[in-house]
């Protein structure tokens, strides 16, 4: 089978959509109006698509990860009206296309954090390290299978040691005996 390519309208301030590849198993999935996770940059975000191509010109292109939906969100005629909203009113087609679902629906990529099974051995090295450290360590040997973001974690540390722990020092920590999950 030939390849497959999506144009995807993303909720970002500019007129124009991004082109992203199919990958195989996607093929029987693939329909406008149905929403997807596309890497953005250096983050997932949730895009539309917008319009299926069999070819592209661009030279790299970027795979979308993964469908979100089983049927589409958008139906044709609704596709139509924000296309030509975006060029009549000059407006970005993304964030047309996003000012018509509930903002619920929209999928954010975090980083979660869990113990890797390798916490134990820096355990040792972290002695005379602040208390704060062993709260998260402590936090998670309590449930191993705790998946947290790093605003979780901060919130729950905040709780039990009432000072100011900012977020960037967090993640100093997580470094060895803390796994990230994406």
């Amino acid at each position: 089978m030939n390849e497959l390519f999506v144009n995807i309208a993303i909720n970002i301030p500019l007129h124009k959509l991004f082109t992203y590849k199919v990958q195989e198993p996607y093929y029987n999935e693939v329909e406008i109006g149905k929403r997807v996770l596309v890497p953005f940059g250096n983050k997932i975000v949730t895009g539309i698509i917008v319009e299926i191509l069999n070819q592209t010109d661009l030279k790299t292109v970027r795979n979308i990860k993964s469908i979100i939906d089983e049927e589409n969100i958008i139906p044709d005629e609704m596709i139509s009206l924000c296309k030509w909203i975006s060029e009549y009113y000059i407006a970005p087609i993304g964030e047309v296309f996003f000012s018509i679902i509930p903002r619920h629906l929209n999928v954010e990529s975090n980083t979660y954090y869990s113990l890797n099974e390798k916490y134990k051995f820096y355990i040792d090295k972290l002695k005379g390290e602040s208390e704060f450290i062993f709260s998260i360590v402590d936090l998670f040997s309590n449930n191993i299978k705790l998946n947290l973001t790093k605003k979780q974690i901060d919130k729950i540390v905040h709780r039990t040691h009432k000072k100011l722990i900012k977020l960037a020092e967090v993640s100093t920590y997580f470094r060895n005996g803390i796994e990230l999950w994406r």
